[in-house]
């Protein structure tokens, strides 16, 4: 029996050599090497709110510095964009990747051009339907319905990938797993399948293995993809970057789970600054790996953890003992918790835009624009009218409201109401269509209490609606908005202010607040750069707002068009909210 069994070895390493001597014995074809420049690279990243790093970062204005899109590409020296959208599902990303190029953001050259493409997707094509009635089926074992909807996912993930292989068969693509953020305070979990859980004799430490078979299977099916389909390209279909185990090996590393809690905003769903280096560094590895990575990349990434304590914690930490233990770091991992470990709930500083100088490109003159669209979802707030009147008004006031560019690099742009709307206003009240006081949370349905605890806390570490005055200069110090023609100072003001500070409700007791100027602006600063594109062989100068970006680009940016016939035009839009803003010369 042993002879034969010997026999059969050296029978079964004679075929293994015969099909590596000849190709028709082989099954999988060789695949083609990348070959990778010495040059810089260009990145592209794609996706939804995680890769966007719109709702994760604290304080915003550190969006480039702390979301992972930045850290890495700041830290490895790539010229990088960022295309993700929140919200986006894999159908959704699909559509994007084709759209043509109409301006700056450039989707199709930029897929064409890019040396490595970065894709984080597919969490929402779970989290866009009941996440209490997943768990609830996850606790009776039934996961049909989640499988199902990734059957849909699959099919448009190989929509995607062969779509950005025949626009770029040579981009090194890479996909990043997705991580499981519920525990047992997880505010995704709801009363319902709290209760529901209850009766099944589930405890709410249970949530997180429940979620995390949905989870699994949505990472699972990523990594079938690459199995179906490692023959059908010249190169790996992407690689896939396992996030979700760099997160559940904190989560298991400590009962408490003090830093796994860290890792997520108060919205229980995105990464917070700690989680996002999480991601950074686990990207950092497969760069490594593929040597596309910086060589001096771990210095770098502590000198912006560096630059971060001296603007951000020199009045609340003792940044000179940080700095030494980031300096005394060996790993990427070491310099992440050198810093969160010191910076937890400490108060920060903001640098604020008007102590910023303009950098870059400007226009040689003053560009002064009317606004002529200004839309968001569907809504243009340049034709919303008073329509009760006998004769309907426009709100916004097209003489007063306009885009202006000025040669000194500073931005401004103001949305204005027209003048007389406070009189436009008494008048609906005296005939009775409408009755103050008015209670803004119901007319809009708005919970402060939700917004500021899970969101504007966290972008805005300070703001704190019971100090409404305060909290209004934090905005307009750190972004540039603020809301004109109101009287903040006078005696209404305060006694709304007061109100809100008690009730959490914002009501409107008289119209005396409002001034003429009402409206809101936005001040910054700006810079100018042009950009061709490789799709349609346009060039555009592209506007880029604010000083947010390091290295990158700024979230908002417009279009500029210079007109042969002198009506020279810009153009904005954000994906997330359906925002489309445009202006021509006056």
């Amino acid at each position: 029996m042993k002879n034969r069994i010997k026999f059969l070895s050296v029978a079964a390493l004679l075929a293994v050599l015969l099909c590596m001597t000849f190709s028709g014995c082989n099954r999988h074809p060789a695949r083609k090497e990348h070959v990778i420049g010495s040059g810089q690279k260009t990145v592209l990243f794609l996706g939804d709110s995680i890769a966007e790093a719109m709702a994760g970062p604290s304080p915003l204005t550190e969006r480039e510095r702390y979301g992972y899109y930045g850290i890495l590409g700041n830290i490895n020296d790539y010229k990088f964009y960022n295309r993700a959208i929140s919200g986006d599902q894999t159908s959704d990303l699909y559509d994007f990747i084709q759209r043509e190029d109409d301006g700056i953001n450039m989707v199709k050259s930029l897929i064409t051009d890019s040396d490595i493409i970065h894709v984080s997707i597919g969490g929402n094509d779970l989290l866009g339907h009941s996440v209490d009635d997943m768990i609830i089926n996850a606790g009776q074992g039934d996961y049909s319905d989640v499988d199902r909807y990734l059957e849909n996912a699959y099919n448009n993930l190989d929509k995607i990938i062969t779509k950005l292989r025949e626009m770029n068969p040579d981009a090194i693509i890479i996909l990043q797993t997705q991580y499981n953020p519920v525990g047992k305070d997880s505010p995704l979990i709801g009363n319902r399948a709290r209760t529901r859980l209850n009766a099944m004799a589930y405890t709410p430490n249970d949530y997180h293995r429940l979620v995390g078979g949905a989870l699994n299977r949505l990472n699972d099916m990523l990594r079938k993809y690459l199995t179906d389909n490692e023959n059908k390209f010249e190169y790996e279909p992407y690689y896939l970057v396992d996030v979700a185990s760099a997160f559940e090996e904190i989560y298991n590393a400590s009962s408490t789970r003090e830093r796994w809690s860290r890792l997520f905003c108060p919205d229980g769903i995105h990464p917070a600054n700690e989680g996002h280096a999480l991601i950074a560094e686990a990207n950092q590895k497969l760069l490594t790996e593929l040597g596309l990575a910086s060589s001096d990349a771990l210095e770098k990434y502590k000198t912006l953890r560096k630059e971060q304590l001296d603007y951000l914690y020199s009045m609340s930490v003792s940044t000179s003992s940080v700095k030494k233990k980031i300096d005394e770091s060996d790993t990427f991992g070491d310099v992440t918790l050198s810093y969160f470990n010191e910076v937890d709930g400490k108060d920060i500083s903001y640098r604020v835009p008007k102590n910023v100088k303009p950098v870059g490109n400007h226009f040689d003159e003053d560009k002064i624009f009317n606004i002529t669209t200004f839309s968001v979802s569907g809504l243009d707030l340049t034709k919303a009218s008073v329509s009760s009147l006998p004769n309907p008004i426009s709100i916004m006031s097209k003489q007063n409201s306009y885009i202006a560019f000025y040669a000194d690099g500073t931005f401004e742009m103001k949305y204005a109401v027209v003048d007389g709307i406070k009189e436009v206003l008494s008048l609906l009240v005296n005939w009775g269509l409408f009755a103050l006081p008015i209670d803004v949370n119901e007319l809009i349905d708005l919970d402060i209490d939700y917004l500021q605890e899970r969101f504007l806390e966290h972008m805005f570490p300070g703001f704190d609606y019971t100090n409404l005055i305060e909290s209004l200069d934090l905005i307009s110090d750190t972004i540039g908005f603020s809301i004109t023609g109101v009287d903040l100072d006078s005696q209404a003001v305060r006694e709304m202010a007061k109100e809100l500070s008690k009730s959490g409700h914002l009501v409107l007791e008289s119209l005396d607040i409002i001034n003429r100027d009402l409206g809101v602006t936005w001040k910054g600063t700006y810079r100018t750069v042009e950009q061709k594109s490789k799709s349609t062989g346009e060039t555009y100068t592209a506007i880029y707002i604010g000083e947010e970006f390091y290295k990158g680009e700024s979230y908002l940016r417009f279009t500029y068009k210079e007109s042969p016939s002198g009506w020279d035009t810009v153009r904005m839009t954000v994906d997330v909210v359906d925002l489309v803003c445009e202006g021509r010369s006056k």
